[in-house]
């Protein structure tokens, strides 16, 4: 597991909120079988209204408040986890599971609270952000208290994760 320092780090803020150690998990897809590691959180009302902000009708939006809701911490989770990409070739933001105007509605907010520039661009036929390679600098002083060390190759480079 490549990234188990990433995930470890996560378990420890969310440990309170688990009655039970991380265990292995597999699955398979398309014959190809993937091990990995899991843990579960118990059932809270924090977590069931976080749901209930983020999913109408089971679909995944992007929330009314969420200019409040994305902050530099939450855009560092967000790159961590659904970010691909280096220093070279920029930053694409998972969004495949929203519409596009509600990706339009977050590259906004990255725009007026944190003047990041991105486009909207299609991978595969689904919306993602795409933020150039000129807007890493703006990017990296924005999550850089908050991204753990092994993830900061998605913004600075292949270096930074070899260090």
């Amino acid at each position: 597991m490549s990234h188990f320092s990433v995930f470890w780090s996560i378990f420890m803020i969310l440990s309170p909120y688990c009655s039970v150690l991380p265990y292995t998990d597999n699955a398979t897809i398309k014959i190809k079988k993937y091990f990995g590691i899991r843990f579960d959180t118990r059932t809270c009302l924090c977590f069931t209204m976080l749901y209930d902000i983020f999913y109408i009708k089971n679909k995944k939006v992007v929330p009314q408040d969420i200019f409040n809701l994305l902050s530099p911490i939450a855009l560092a989770y967000w790159i961590m986890g659904d970010g691909t990409g280096n220093a070279w070739r920029g930053l694409y933001l998972c969004t495949d599971s929203f519409s596009n105007y509600d990706v339009i509605r977050l590259m906004n907010v990255m725009l007026i609270r944190y003047g990041i520039e991105s486009n909207f661009v299609f991978v595969s036929g689904k919306p993602r952000i795409y933020i150039p390679s000129t807007q890493n600098k703006k990017v990296y002083k924005l999550v850089i208290n908050y991204i753990h060390p092994s993830m900061l190759y998605k913004i600075i480079g292949q270096k930074a994760k070899n260090n």
